[in-house]
């Protein structure tokens, strides 16, 4: 059997890092959920009012990452 799988890093510890004014960086797998759970939630985490919250990805990604923002936050906030 492989090895098991590293636990992926948690949420809070991400958005209190930026909170705080401190750099927050993790390294995740590939299917761990990083442009589909913790970039949405990370970006609504941080959305404040008083912050642009900018998302920078590969351009590889950049359709998949827009689609995933859009159905996020169109829930969050519909029109």
């Amino acid at each position: 059997m492989g090895q098991p799988r590293p636990k992926s890093p948690h949420h809070s510890e991400i958005v209190d890092a930026v909170r705080g004014g401190r750099s927050c960086v993790h390294q995740m797998i590939m299917g761990a959920g990083k442009t589909t759970v913790i970039m949405p939630l990370t970006a609504l985490a941080l959305t404040d009012g008083t912050r642009l919250v900018t998302v920078v990805v590969p351009a590889q990604l950049i359709d998949m990452s827009a689609n995933v923002l859009r159905t996020c936050f169109g829930r969050v906030f519909p029109q």
